[in-house]
């Protein structure tokens, strides 16, 4: 009797033992699993430059680009567009994103009423059409951005309203550069604010500019390109946007924030970035 308790009592440990292996085989098995989904998350970065083209710096930042085989998204000036036609030219020519920012840049003008705001976007996009192949890219960017570009946050929604009822959508950045923080702005800095605003983002749309005075931003743009691969990102522009792209983009407040998201994108709650 004795003896058979004594096996009982083995047979259970044994039991034990074996079930505490188990878990521990499947725990092992489960971190990797883990850690090889948030390797294979693709990141995504969208160079972005306001305010061009300038001869002084849009070739430059084009030279730099074309080397890395990166396409960058320019936001232009219409007005400026009209003076250098031929920046606009090689911008196509190298396959580079030529979307709206505004025809004249002049926030006492362009936000004085919703009609004032759609006119100078017009004119924008009556410019850029002279250039393109195909359709203008419908997303633009607003001067000074869609979150504090006048004081009236009335006319500033009506504004927005208006350019979503103009099948156009308007895209921000989360990652800014800062470079028009002072006229002149070092490298060193501008790389500095790229490297600490990127952290943690798997979709980075990153604002630089490329007017006259932005020279700066043109010369950090290989260490930019540089530390963006070493830290696993590639590199698309505008026309690139996925479906998928665009409704995380929603969800984060970078395209149409402060607009009621349409019925297109009820189901974005439940988004989640795609593994590849």
């Amino acid at each position: 009797m004795k003896f058979s308790k004594v096996l009982l009592m083995l047979g259970v440990l044994i039991i034990m033992i074996f079930n505490v292996n188990t878990k521990c085989i499947k725990c092992e098995e489960v971190q990797p699993e883990l850690s090889e989904y948030k390797s294979n998350i693709k990141k995504k970065a969208f160079l972005t430059f306001d305010d061009g083209p300038s001869p002084e710096v849009t070739l430059d930042i084009i030279k730099v680009l074309k080397k890395n085989q990166v396409k960058g998204s320019f936001f232009i000036i219409g007005s400026r567009a009209e003076e250098y036609p031929h920046i606009i030219e090689e911008l196509v020519n190298n396959e580079m994103s030529v979307c709206i920012h505004s025809y004249s840049h002049k926030y006492e003008d362009i936000y004085k009423s919703v009609n004032d705001y759609i006119e100078d976007l017009k004119k924008c996009e009556e410019v850029i059409k002279k250039h393109v192949k195909g359709d203008v890219s419908r997303y633009v960017r607003m001067p000074g951005g869609s979150f504090g570009s006048i004081k009236s946050k009335a006319m500033l929604k009506e504004i927005k309203e208006a350019i979503v009822d103009n099948d156009f959508k308007y895209i921000d950045w989360n990652v800014p550069s800062d470079d028009t923080q002072e006229r002149y702005v070092s490298q060193d800095l501008i790389f500095r604010n790229i490297k600490k605003n990127v952290k943690g983002k798997n979709t980075a749309i990153i604002l630089m500019h490329d007017s006259k005075y932005k020279k700066t931003s043109a010369k950090v743009l290989q260490r930019v390109i540089d530390y963006l691969r070493e830290e696993g990102y590639e590199f698309y522009c505008m026309d690139d946007i996925t479906e998928e792209d665009e409704m995380l983009l929603i969800k984060s407040r970078i395209i149409n924030n402060g607009v009621g998201v349409t019925s297109e994108f009820t189901h974005i709650k439940d988004y989640e970035p795609k593994v590849e």
